[in-house]
């Protein structure tokens, strides 16, 4: 190329040309290298995985050490290098991870086996943490199609939750107005209470009349000894 002003256009070819092709795994065996050659690639538009696809080839390539924070949900989930927000927030938005912008993404984000075996086993141990009533609510958004990233809170509204906010209510108002309740729901609700409770009144009754008699037998027997 000439140094003379205005003049960009080469008119020969490439002085010096590579006889064979750059391969990044050639003399790197690496664990590395091996898992960025088998990383699939998904959630970005066409050119942005052209340019992920060349750094990954030419070993240009630099993972994160550490999740870095998303753009839309602000929280520390981004975990793909050279990507401004998490593959969800991306996927629910319809845009690329990587610019932003809302094109046609050529193959969809996926996990590999690696991480879906990570996640396995962060749900398994979720779930037993989980109250009863949380692993229901799980268990019925996941058959249903739900999302399996959202995890149950306290404060969702389910079958379980509105029997045993009813229970609750019911136990409040027998303790605030306890006058308010009829014997027969006290009943209804402690059938085994009042069973024993029926049970040591009739034991109850059955010594008063044993005292009675003995007590009857005592008088007569006095006036027995007056009349003598």
């Amino acid at each position: 190329m000439s140094s003379q002003r205005g003049n960009v256009a080469r008119s020969r070819p490439q002085k010096y040309k590579n006889s064979k092709a750059f391969k990044n795994n050639l003399h790197d065996q690496s664990q590395k290298t091996k898992k960025l050659n088998a990383m699939v690639v998904g959630g970005l538009c066409p050119h942005c995985k052209s340019v992920i696809d060349w750094k990954i080839k030419y070993k240009k390539y630099k993972p994160l050490s550490q999740p870095k924070k998303c753009v839309r949900c602000e929280q520390k989930t981004v975990k793909q290098a050279y990507t401004i927000m998490c593959m969800p927030c991306a996927r629910t938005a319809g845009v690329c991870a990587k610019c932003g912008k809302s094109e046609e993404v050529v193959t969809p984000a996926t996990l590999s086996p690696a991480e879906e075996a990570a996640r396995d086993a962060e749900l398994q141990q979720e779930l037993k943490f989980m109250s009863e009533r949380q692993r229901r609510t799980f268990m019925r958004c996941v058959e249903k199609g739900g999302d399996v990233d959202r995890k149950p809170s306290a404060g969702d509204n389910t079958e379980d939750s509105e029997d045993d906010s009813s229970d609750d209510l019911e136990e409040e108002k027998v303790l605030q107005n306890p006058d308010s309740v009829s014997d027969g729901d006290l009943v209804a609700k402690d059938g085994k209470s009042t069973e024993n409770s029926g049970d040591t009144g009739q034991q109850g009754n059955l010594a008063d009349r044993e005292d009675m008699a003995a007590g009857i037998d005592n008088a007569v027997e006095k006036c027995e000894q007056l009349s003598i």
